[in-house]
Parts: structure tokens; C-alpha cells; sequence
């Protein structure tokens, strides 16, 4: 994670309406997905760090077993390093869950 601009910047802005405008960032992640509902998940913290959060990477979220994560070994190009994710959430659509992978941009 890198240093967060008080202000400015892509993941000061996703992170300003997770905390104040959430439900209008969940009714727009909704009406984009077609789900019903989605929660977001919390980031562990690293002490170790000035930053004290930690940012998901990879797909450290999921269950040990769960089928995506032998998905992923073959999709992910090798050699590019773990992603980290500025947002992981979570959306339910129907029966099955779907999950959402953020990585904030400031441009199109």
C-alpha cells in the first residue's frame, strides 16, 4: 500500500465513499452487477507499517480449498508478483455469491 494523498487520489477517493457515502456506492456497484446485496470486507491491520492497514492480496480472502483459488494459479500471469486490492467485497445474485475486486484508478 502506498501513501495515501489527503485530498487527492484514487484510493483516498474509493476509501471517502466506502466510509461516507456507502450507500450510494453500494447502489451503484448493485445496479452495475445486477445483485442483490454486497458487503465489503475489512482489512487486517500490519503494525509494522506507518500505513497501519493491511491490503488483501491475492485471494487471501477466499476459504482454503475453495475452487478459485486453483482457478487463479492457472489465470494470474506468473512472475507478476500478488495484486493487492484496494476494495474486496462480496455480492450475492440470486443463490450464488459473486466477488468484487477493486483496484481504485484515478483515470480512464
Amino acid at each position: 500500500m502506498g501513501k495515501i494523498g489527503y485530498g487527492y487520489g484514487s484510493e483516498y477517493h474509493l476509501l471517502r465513499f466506502m466510509g461516507r457515502h456507502r450507500r450510494l456506492l453500494d447502489q451503484r456497484v448493485l445496479a452495475s452487477t445486477g445483485g442483490d446485496s454486497v458487503e465489503w470486507l475489512d482489512f487486517c491491520f500490519h503494525l509494522a507499517k506507518p500505513w497501519l492497514d493491511a491490503e488483501i492480496k491475492g485471494l487471501d480472502f477466499m476459504p482454503q480449498g475453495h475452487a478459485a483459488l486453483e482457478a487463479w494459479k492457472d489465470w494470474w500471469p506468473k512472475g507478476s508478483g500478488i495484486h493487492n486490492w484496494d476494495a474486496v467485497g462480496r455480492t450475492q445474485r440470486g443463490g450464488s455469491v459473486e466477488w468484487l475486486l477493486v483496484e481504485a484508478k484515478a483515470h480512464a
